[in-house]
C-alpha cells in the first residue's frame, strides 16, 4: 500500500482537530477539511500526536461526539489502508455481497492481497479461503472466489497505477503467443462445445495481466469464427453473479476508470445511496477520482460531483465530495 510522504504540518493540524472537538459538538468544516486531504502516513502521525499530547484517543473522541454517516466515514477515514479493505472483505462476505468482494480483489495487487489474507486471519481469527467456501455456495462462484484470493496475477508495468489508463497501449509488452493460446482454449471451452468447461475462463481471468487481458479480447474477435467479442463469449457462457463478476475483469483490464465509474454509478443509483459502498470508493480512489471523474462524464453524460451532491446530504456531503476533490 502506499501510505505517501508527509508534507503537512501534522502538529499545527493536530492542535485544529483538538479545538474542534468540542465538549457539546464539533466543528465539523475544520475536520472534514483535515481528514479527507491527508494521506496516511499523515493521518497516522496525526493519531499519535493528538494521542499522546491530549491523552485522549482521536477515533474515541470522533465516535462521541459525530453521528450517523459521517461518522462512520470518519472512522474509515482514520483506519489504515489494508485493514479498512480486510473489514470491507469481511463486511462483504457476512452480506454475500460477490460483487464488493470481486472488487476488492480484483483492483489489488498480489502484495496487498497477501496482506488483506494475513489481516483477516489475525483479525478475525479465521482463514479468508475457508469462509469463502462457507459463504459462496455455487461451485463456480466458489472457485472463482478462491482463485481471486490464492492466484498471483502476473503484473507489468501497465498494472500501476499510475499507469493503468494506458494498457490499451504498445508501451507495455504483451507475449502474443501466449494471448493467441489462451484466446483457443477459451473458445474451445466455451463456444466451440455443448456447455462450458468453466476452468480455463477463471484460470486465465485470474492468472494474466491486465494488459494480456486487454489485447486477449480485441484477439479474440479477430480469431473466433463466429466472431463474437471476449465479451458476448462470457455473456453466452455465464450467467448471474459469475457472469458479472467475469465481465468486470474484462472491463478493469481494458478501461479501468470507466470500470470504476460503474462502481460509483451503482453506489448512487438507489433512493439516496449505498453509502458504505460509495465511502469506500471514495476512499480507496480518491487518488484518481479526476480520471474516474471524466470517465463518469463521458458514461453517463452527468458530472459526479453533481450525482453526488443531489443523492448525499449534510456533513457527509461535505466529506465524500472533498474526498473526490
Amino acid at each position: 500500500y502506499n501510505y505517501g510522504e508527509v508534507k503537512h504540518n501534522t502538529v499545527e493540524d493536530v492542535e485544529i482537530l483538538k479545538s474542534s472537538i468540542g465538549f457539546f459538538g464539533c466543528d465539523d468544516t475544520s475536520i472534514t477539511s483535515i481528514l479527507s486531504q491527508r494521506n496516511w502516513s499523515e493521518k497516522n502521525l496525526i493519531i499519535q500526536k493528538y494521542n499522546v499530547k491530549y491523552n485522549k484517543n482521536l477515533e474515541k473522541d470522533l465516535r462521541t461526539h459525530t453521528r450517523g454517516n459521517y461518522k462512520n466515514s470518519l472512522i474509515s477515514v482514520l483506519t489504515e489502508p489494508s485493514i479498512y479493505d480486510t473489514i470491507q472483505v469481511r463486511r462483504a462476505l457476512k452480506s454475500k455481497n460477490f460483487k464488493n468482494f470481486i472488487e476488492i480483489f480484483l483492483t489489488r495487487n498480489n502484495q496487498q492481497k497477501e496482506m488483506i489474507k494475513r489481516i483477516y486471519l489475525i483479525k478475525y481469527e479465521s482463514n479468508l479461503e475457508h469462509v469463502v467456501v462457507e459463504k459462496f455456495k455455487g461451485s463456480i462462484m466458489r472457485s472463482l472466489a478462491l482463485s481471486m484470493i490464492q492466484n498471483y496475477r502476473d503484473q507489468d508495468n501497465s498494472d500501476q497505477d499510475s499507469n493503468i489508463g494506458n494498457r490499451n497501449d504498445d508501451s507495455t509488452t504483451v507475449d502474443m503467443k501466449l494471448v493467441s493460446e489462451d484466446s483457443d482454449r477459451l473458445y474451445q471451452a466455451g463456444e466451440a462445445q455443448r456447455g462450458t468447461d468453466e476452468k480455463p475462463f477463471i484460470e486465465i481471468f485470474t492468472k494474466r495481466s491486465f494488459a494480456h487481458l486487454s489485447k486477449l479480447d480485441s484477439f479474440y474477435q479477430n480469431a473466433n469464427p463466429k466472431g463474437h467479442s471476449l465479451v458476448r463469449a462470457v455473456e453466452l457462457e455465464f450467467i448471474g453473479n459469475v457472469g458479472s463478476a467475469l465481465l468486470d475483469i474484462l472491463l478493469y483490464a481494458k478501461e479501468p476508470y470507466r470500470y470504476w465509474a460503474e462502481c460509483f454509478n451503482r453506489a448512487l443509483s438507489h433512493w439516496g445511496s449505498k453509502e458504505n459502498d460509495l465511502t469506500r470508493l471514495s476512499i480507496t480512489q480518491h487518488y484518481q477520482a479526476a480520471n474516474i471523474k471524466q470517465a463518469f462524464l463521458s458514461c453517463y453524460n452527468q458530472s459526479l460531483v453533481l450525482k453526488i451532491s443531489k443523492k448525499t446530504s449534510g456533513k457527509y456531503k461535505k466529506l465524500i465530495l472533498l474526498l473526490i476533490n
